[in-house]
C-alpha cells in the first residue's frame, strides 16, 4: 500500500485524490490479535436487542396484512423514543422518513394522525416534529438495469436531497417493488440495489426498512396452525435469495383467519372478522437471540396493539408436537430407518422451523417420550425411544438424558 498521503500527491500533481477502494485497508486494524486484546464494544440498537443501528431491514407480509400500519407505528416509536406495541423498545427520539408509493396523502395523514394521538400528550409535539410521511406517485425507481449493470437514477439523487435535509435515523420505503426498479428475482440486480441502500446507510448513519410482499406459498390469510410457522420464517419472503441475504433484520407479518385467531388468542378474538388479528415475528436477525412470536389486534383506526395468546392453546400445541415427534422416532426405530437428529428432528421429519422443532424435542424429553443418545463414532446426538425400564438403565450410556 502507498505510504504517501493523497493530499501530498494532490499538491504535487494537481489531480483530485481517488476514494479509497474497499480492499485498501490497514491490516493491523483487522487482525485477530487486535480482536483478542481489545474488548468488543456493546452494540447500538434501533430496536433494543433486535435491530442494530445502521442496518438494512425488511417488513414482509401479504397485501393488506398491516405492514404499512406497523411501519408507521414503528416510525412513531422511533420519533418519540417509545416502544413499538409494547414489544420492541427504542432509544432517544430521532427523525424518521416514511416514503410510500402505495398510499395517498389522505391515507398517510389519517394513519399518522391517529398514531401520534395515541402517544402521551407530552411526547406528541416532539414526535410530530421528527416525523415526515411523504406519498410519492409515478415512477420512483431508485435504480435501473442497463446492459447487465445496475445504475442509480435521478430519484436516487432526489432521495439523497431529502436525507440531507432531514438526517433521519430511520427511512422506510413502501414498497420494495415500487422503489427498486429491477427484477426482484434477479440475484445480481437485487444485490446491487441493496448495495445502493447500504451506501445511503453509510453516508447518513440511518437504518432503512423495506416493506415487501411475501411469496404465494404463505397465502394472504393464514387459517392453519402449520402454515403459520411457515409464514413467519424468512423463507416466506418473495423474490431473489440475495434479498434475504442482504437484509440484516426481517420482521414477518401473517394475518390470521377468524377461526385460527380465536384458537390462538381466545375469547377476545371471538366473533371478529378474518384479518382482525395478525401474528408477527422477527424471523431474521444477525445479532441477539431468537425472538418470540407476538399477536396483534387492530383498533377502529387500524392501529395495531399487542394481545396475549391463549397460554393453554400454546401449551397444547407443544404437547401435540412432542407426541408427533415421539411417534415418528418410534416408527423409524421399528422400521430400521435412519434415526432423527436430536437437534433437527422436527425439521427432518415434518419440515418444522427451528424453534418449533426445539420446543417439541425439549417437551418430548421432559415428558419421557424420547431420550437423546450419542452414537459411537458419530457427531451429535440422535433421538430414541426410552428403554423399557428407565430405572434399570445406566445413565452413563445415555449422556443426553
Amino acid at each position: 500500500f502507498p505510504t504517501r498521503r493523497s493530499s501530498d500527491l494532490t499538491a504535487e500533481t494537481g489531480t483530485t485524490p481517488q476514494p479509497r477502494r474497499p480492499l485498501q485497508v490497514d491490516l493491523s486494524q483487522f487482525s485477530g490479535t487486535r480482536y483478542l486484546r481489545e474488548y468488543p464494544p456493546a452494540f447500538d440498537w434501533l430496536l433494543d436487542k433486535s435491530f442494530r443501528l445502521n442496518c438494512l431491514g425488511a417488513i414482509v407480509g401479504p397485501p393488506g396484512a398491516g405492514k404499512g400500519s406497523l411501519a408507521i407505528q414503528l416510525c412513531v416509536a422511533v420519533a418519540s423514543g417509545t416502544s413499538l406495541v409494547d414489544a420492541w423498545h427504542t432509544a432517544a427520539p430521532e427523525p424518521v422518513v416514511y416514503l410510500s408509493a402505495e398510499d395517498d396523502a389522505l391515507t398517510i395523514h389519517r394513519r399518522v394522525h391517529h398514531a401520534l394521538e395515541q402517544l402521551p400528550e407530552d411526547l406528541r409535539e416532539q414526535a410530530a416534529a421528527n416525523f415526515y410521511g411523504i406519498p410519492v406517485h409515478g415512477g420512483v425507481n431508485l435504480c435501473r438495469a442497463i446492459g447487465g449493470t445496475v445504475e442509480s437514477t435521478a430519484n436516487y439523487e432526489d432521495l439523497r436531497n431529502i436525507l440531507d435535509a432531514i438526517r433521519p435515523r430511520l427511512l422506510v420505503l413502501d414498497t420494495l417493488a415500487r422503489f427498486s426498479g429491477v427484477d426482484e428475482n434477479d440475484n445480481p440486480a437485487m444485490t446491487a440495489f441493496c448495495g445502493l441502500l447500504e451506501g445511503l446507510i453509510d453516508a447518513y448513519g440511518c437504518n432503512i426498512i423495506l416493506l415487501h410482499h411475501s411469496n404465494k406459498t404463505s397465502g394472504d390469510l393464514i387459517e392453519d396452525p402449520k402454515e403459520l410457522a411457515k409464514a413467519l420464517t424468512q423463507t416466506a419472503m418473495r423474490g431473489a435469495s440475495a434479498l434475504a441475504g442482504c437484509i440484516r433484520w426481517g420482521m414477518l407479518v401473517a394475518p390470521l383467519g377468524a377461526a385460527l385467531a380465536q384458537k390462538r388468542i381466545g375469547e377476545s378474538a371471538t366473533g371478529k372478522y378474518d384479518g382482525a388479528f395478525l401474528a408477527v415475528r422477527v424471523g431474521k436477525k444477525n445479532s441477539g437471540g431468537p425472538e418470540p412470536r407476538y399477536y396483534l389486534g387492530r383498533n377502529e383506526h387500524g392501529l395495531l396493539y399487542r394481545v396475549d395468546p391463549d397460554a393453554r392453546q400454546e401449551e397444547n400445541d407443544v404437547i401435540w408436537d412432542a407426541h408427533q415427534l415421539a411417534e415418528e422416532v418410534e416408527r423409524r426405530q421399528r422400521a430400521g430407518e435412519k434415526p432423527l437428529s436430536a437437534t433437527k428432528g422436527g425439521q427432518e421429519a415434518f419440515g418444522w422451523g427451528i424453534s418449533r422443532s426445539n420446543r417439541a424435542r425439549e417437551r418430548a424429553v421432559q415428558m419421557g417420550l424420547v431420550i437423546e443418545i450419542r452414537t459411537p463414532g458419530k457427531k451429535g446426538k440422535i433421538l430414541s425411544v426410552p428403554p423399557p425400564s428407565s430405572e434399570s438403565s445406566d445413565s452413563s450410556e445415555h449422556p443426553g438424558t
